[in-house]
């Protein structure tokens, strides 16, 4: 029943990187992370834990943080059969910011910085090997809190507050192919979710359900608290979601019990 579209699937992860784009922005500039080298040579007995050398040294390793996050980005729009490659560069940029001799004062920011990435590679490949949804929640909720231990290390080396943000809401961008056509009885996303292989929580993700999405209801669990739908758009996916994250349009009783 799993469906081998990738599709946005990482979406949901995705709003792990909002948090920190701010601190991102005010470490390194994008221009500047396409120009320079990831790592650059520094002398072995410069002091870069004096005032006038940690901001500089706090960018330069923030760097690996930047070209981890647009990897992060790019898994996003990757679609599943390929996501491995992607994963493998994101390996190779931990172990190069695992590896940096850093000096002693750089050493909560490293390990933070290393510690978030582990978790999202965790999380990823968790997901290609079909994990469950409430453990993959469960994961996702740990690298959400990694990420922000690492951007308050990373605000604190660049003498900034560190102010939490709320992510903005998804918005489902509509395709025109294919077309969804609306059956008696259908669902509206209202909140992003994720689509299962089986009416409940210990069943294997199968793709993303997200606000805006629709979706035809082609069955229902006997307690009316999980449906199976079929959705065409973005990509064409068969799974089952809870009622609780959608609009139920139409008489849900007139579909079968499965």
């Amino acid at each position: 029943m799993k469906n081998n579209k990738y599709g946005k699937c990482f979406t949901l992860l995705g709003v792990l990187l909002l948090a920190g784009l701010w601190l991102s922005a005010c470490a390194s500039p994008a221009a500047e992370t396409d120009a320079r080298p990831l790592v650059k040579p520094v002398e072995p007995t410069q002091d870069l834990c004096s005032a006038a050398n940690k901001e500089e040294e706090t960018r330069r390793l923030h760097r690996y943080m930047v070209i981890f996050d647009d990897l992060s980005v790019l898994a996003q729009a990757t679609p599943r059969e390929q996501l491995a490659v992607v994963i493998l560069e994101m390996q190779k940029v931990r172990r190069d910011a695992a590896f940096e001799e850093v000096q002693p004062c750089f050493a909560a920011l490293q390990s933070s910085q290393v510690n978030f990435m582990n978790a999202v590679i965790n999380t990823m490949t968790s997901f290609l090997s079909g994990i469950q949804a409430n453990i993959l929640e469960q994961k996702i909720a740990e690298t959400r809190q990694l990420r922000s231990l690492y951007d308050v290390e990373l605000a604190n080396n660049l003498g900034l507050t560190y102010v939490t943000t709320t992510p903005a809401p998804t918005v489902q961008t509509p395709s025109d192919t294919p077309t969804f056509t609306p059956a008696p009885v259908s669902a509206l996303g209202t909140q992003d979710s994720y689509i299962l292989d089986g009416p409940g929580s210990q069943f294997v993700v199968v793709d993303t359900f997200l606000i805006g999405q629709e979706a035809n209801i082609i069955a229902r669990s006997a307690d009316n608290q999980w449906v199976k739908i079929s959705r065409v758009q973005p990509s064409a996916v068969t799974g089952w979601i809870g009622v609780q994250f959608a609009t139920i349009n139409g008489d849900i009783n007139q579909v079968p019990v499965e």
